[in-house]
């Protein structure tokens, strides 16, 4: 092979894309009277991170339409809610984000009645 071959191969054995992680939560439930489901995302990190997705999926793996307040870049110490208005169909619930890597973001996923009690919560992994 000629040597202009094998430096192009090296340089290209070397570069790497960047991966997104994906953080997320199980499916929960927190009973008949869940009317609101809200997921946090937080920047713990010292540099940005880029939000690939941000979605809260019903148990078949369906994503409802809901509101959203993250931004495509969390800046280094910032959160951002998604919320949805749960229909009244009894279905469990998860959150999942998809981030740069690598990523310092963390997060819960909560569902609520309607007087805000927490109901059920968990902790993005």
């Amino acid at each position: 092979m000629k040597p202009i071959h094998l430096a192009v191969l090296a340089i290209l054995a070397g570069a790497s894309t960047a991966q997104a992680q994906t953080f997320a939560t199980g499916p929960i439930y927190g009973g008949p009277t869940q009317t609101t489901g809200i997921c946090t995302l937080y920047n713990a990190g010292t540099v940005s991170v880029s939000l690939a997705s941000a979605d809260i999926r019903d148990q078949n793996g369906n994503v409802p339409t809901a509101t959203t307040g993250c931004p495509v870049t969390l800046v280094p110490g910032a959160a951002c809610r998604i919320t949805l208005a749960l229909p009244a169909t009894g279905l469990a619930y998860a959150c999942e984000a998809a981030a740069g890597a690598p990523s310092s973001l963390r997060g819960s996923f909560s569902l609520e009645n309607s007087t805000g009690v927490v109901l059920n919560s968990q902790p993005l992994r």
